[in-house]
């Protein structure tokens, strides 16, 4: 039986690009709460970072990177089709992987740096990415 390549990336690239939402709404709020409290652990220890960042008291924001993804899929819905339509859908289709390495790295060195606002732009970024998944 020969199975076509195209059909074999295609179906990896769906499979990839799948597991994108799962895991960002997983991790994303973890992630969320981790950098938005005002506290880390270390060793079992916990330190006090600096004040919680929640608005004015009145709520907590560790899941603002989870909505901040959901705006990236409703905002790039708007030019998902358009950019297929001028770039194509090979072009257009890369230009997003592109976009989600970029939120990827965005959002390793939000972690690492402990950046709670560059992380929810990385999540956005990511929701960006996601929405292309639906035009393959």
């Amino acid at each position: 039986m020969h199975i076509n390549k195209n059909i074999i990336l295609l179906l990896l690239a769906q499979g990839i690009s799948g597991a994108v939402v799962s895991l960002l709404t997983f991790s994303s709020t973890l992630a969320g709460k981790y950098l938005a409290d005002g506290y880390f652990s270390l060793d079992g220890i916990e330190y006090q970072k600096c004040a919680s960042k929640s608005l004015m008291g009145l709520f907590n924001l560790s899941t603002l990177p989870v909505s901040m993804s959901l705006c990236g899929v409703f905002i790039a819905i708007f030019f998902s089709s358009s950019a297929i339509e001028r770039l194509g859908r090979k072009s257009a289709f890369l230009l997003s992987c592109v976009i989600g390495i970029l939120g990827a790295i965005l959002g390793i060195f939000a972690l690492l740096n402990k950046s709670f606002w560059f992380f929810c732009l990385a999540t956005f970024l990511l929701g960006f990415f996601y929405s292309f998944k639906w035009f393959l």
